[in-house]
């Protein structure tokens, strides 16, 4: 079993990592990838603080449907 089957919905929100799990992808990299991609509705700062920083935790957020929501100020 590989991790898409164990953590399918994180694992698309995960910047990109190498073969030992460490972060290899930039920040702002990051943030564009997802900007275009599954999270079209999220802010910049949103996205480097709460998933870029704190994406190891990813998998006890995956309930919320991050696509969905969306932010105003």
């Amino acid at each position: 079993m590989d991790l898409e089957e164990i953590y399918p919905v994180p694992l698309k929100y995960q910047p990109f990592r190498d073969e030992d799990w460490r972060v290899v992808e930039e920040e702002l990299d990051y943030v564009h990838r997802m900007q275009k991609g599954v999270l079209l509705n999220w802010p910049e700062e949103l996205l480097k603080e709460w998933l870029y920083r704190h994406a190891d935790c990813m998998e006890d957020y995956a309930f919320l449907n991050l696509e969905r929501l969306k932010f105003t100020l």
